[in-house]
């Protein structure tokens, strides 16, 4: 993977969230990472099998149930 990884970029995001936090606490990091990583991924990875559901479950390593529901979530369908 190249230098600018999912995971290098993830930990900047998440470093950068909590240091504007500063001592402000907060109790749903995980969601609020989860909600900033998700919705961009669906929308490109949409983009990308041109909305096909099933497609894209396969890519997600979902069911395609499961992949609609997070569609739906977000606005996509």
């Amino acid at each position: 993977m190249s230098d600018n990884s999912v995971r290098d970029s993830t930990s900047e995001f998440v470093d950068n969230f909590l240091q504007t936090l500063g001592d402000e606490p907060i109790d749903n990091l995980y969601e609020v990472v989860m909600t900033e990583v998700e919705k961009p991924m669906l929308e490109v990875l949409m983009k990308h099998v041109k909305n096909n559901q099933s497609k894209a479950a396969i890519m997600l390593g979902l069911s395609r149930g499961t992949t609609r529901k997070k569609l739906k979530v977000y606005g996509f369908i």
